[in-house]
């Protein structure tokens, strides 16, 4: 690809444009409520492992998030747009079921509730500018986990939500229409004045 034609690819798009935005913004909060000092801050990859999740409830207490979808609305016409969604996981340990549930009353000591209550109430309402405002939508505590979990150790999940979001948004949507106009020429029959191929992405209208 000429360097001419990759200066209308977005960078914002090829880093992960809205999502990444919104992502980066719940994880900015997140070490704000739950500091480096004494949470372990984890990403969730893609398609987490065994091994993957090894590492991740290994230390804790802990801290992990990962993006889930992107989910366009039925009627969002040429624009897409739609409900993005995020999983938190926070991973304690307490020495009875009791102590998995409350906590000891120390941030460092905090249970599964507590990790629910301090993130719901750190997140919920949360602005994330030219975004929209985060929603945890549910909390619970996964059942399917307790094959893999050591005793003594507990996995809370948020899932956290914002609704709507489009490509509309700061300096992309002076870009977009570069980008969804793509066009090539090249040589039919000799003549290379003539338009070939013409790539259009999405709605450049």
């Amino acid at each position: 690809m000429n360097q001419e034609l990759e200066k209308l690819y977005p960078e914002a798009l090829i880093g992960g444009g809205p999502i990444r935005t919104v992502f980066q913004a719940i994880q900015h909060r997140l070490r704000i409520i739950f500091p480096d000092q004494i949470y372990k801050h984890h990403i969730v990859p893609p398609h987490a492992s065994k091994n993957d999740w090894g590492k991740i409830i290994g230390t804790t207490p802990a801290i992990a998030l990962g993006w889930t979808g992107w989910n366009p609305d039925r009627d969002c016409g040429a624009t897409f747009r739609g409900d993005m969604s995020f999983v938190l996981f926070g991973i304690v340990n307490g020495r009875s079921a009791a102590q998995l549930y409350f906590g000891d009353d120390r941030l460092r000591g905090a249970g599964t509730m507590g990790i629910t209550a301090l993130a719901a109430a750190a997140l919920h309402g949360m602005d994330v500018p030219d975004m929209g405002a985060c929603m945890v939508r549910k909390a619970t505590v996964p059942t399917a986990a307790a094959d893999w979990l050591k005793d003594g150790t507990a996995i809370v999940a948020l899932e956290i939500a914002i609704e709507n979001v489009a490509f509309d948004f700061g300096p992309l949507t002076e870009q977009l229409d570069d980008f969804l106009c793509l066009a090539s020429k090249t040589q039919i029959n000799g003549d290379t004045s003539q338009d070939a191929t013409t790539h259009q992405i999405g709605d450049a209208t």
